[in-house]
């Protein structure tokens, strides 16, 4: 077991860690995208409008001063 750990602390353990969740975040937002992309237009225009609805509501919003 100990083996194990010294090879997953290892530079090059690390590296293969990191390349992992990179890996794993793009595959992911690929998927995403793909399944946006295959709803209907009705379904991607709701989506759209509620995430510009975050955006603006974000920016629209009074700044809390001194």
């Amino acid at each position: 077991m100990a083996s194990f750990w010294g090879v997953i602390f290892s530079p090059l353990g690390l590296g293969l860690y990191a390349l992992f969740w990179a890996l794993k975040l793009t595959v992911g937002a690929w998927v995403v995208r793909k399944i946006y992309f295959t709803l209907p237009n009705t379904a991607q225009m709701k989506l759209r409008n509620l995430t510009n609805f975050r955006r603006s509501a974000r920016s629209t919003m009074p700044e809390q001063g001194t």
